[in-house]
């Protein structure tokens, strides 16, 4: 046997050993329960304008698949959207983190009820590598608010594919598109 067909053998054999290893789904050892659950965090009522005094609307950039090739055939990503609380003290509430095809179009609302998000946590949404209908551009619409002033969540969607020995990652970060902070009222002159 030559040198570079028994590496390739090992090579392969060791690829077969890691996807069964490592948990992926549908091969044996992977874990029962999904990790990822906007359930745990609890709901809550929506928060009226009048008390709201921070809260942003955010547009967030999103690939369920990129081209590959010359081709430009779609290899597809699973997208996984983390709200992560960064005010050490102060819980916010989000209200809205919608999923919108390529052509603007609502493909699925995430939440049925706004959900609070502790201070510092982190609230995780997720779509399947299997779920192409957002198309290649899709993009989430989310919104948040709090009773108090607090820091501005950092919002991301991650994404990652592999098939056929490859892999593909990248990552996006959401941008304001409204900003709904009441202002604060000056002290008037003593």
């Amino acid at each position: 046997m030559t040198r570079r067909l028994a590496f390739s053998l090992i090579f392969a054999l060791m690829a077969t050993f890691s996807q069964t290893s490592c948990g992926r789904p549908g091969m044996p050892g992977a874990p029962s329960t999904h990790f990822i659950d906007a359930s745990s965090s609890p709901p809550v009522d929506p928060i009226p304008d009048e008390r709201r005094l921070s809260g942003q609307t955010l547009y967030l950039p999103a690939y369920s698949s990129v081209a590959t090739a010359d081709g430009g055939e779609p290899f597809p990503l699973a997208i996984t959207v983390v709200v992560r609380n960064t005010d050490p003290n102060q819980a916010i509430v989000v209200s809205r983190v919608s999923y919108f095809d390529q052509r603007g179009v609502l493909v699925k609302e995430h939440l049925e009820r706004p959900i609070s998000v502790a201070a510092r946590a982190s609230s995780v949404f997720f779509v399947k590598e299997s779920d192409a209908s957002g198309g290649m551009a899709a993009s989430f619409m989310i919104e948040w608010a709090a009773t108090t002033r607090v820091t501005d969540p950092l919002v991301e969607s991650i994404m990652v594919g592999t098939a056929s020995m490859q892999g593909i990652s990248m990552r996006c970060q959401a941008q304001v598109i409204a900003d709904h902070r009441r202002p604060t009222t000056p002290k008037p002159p003593e």
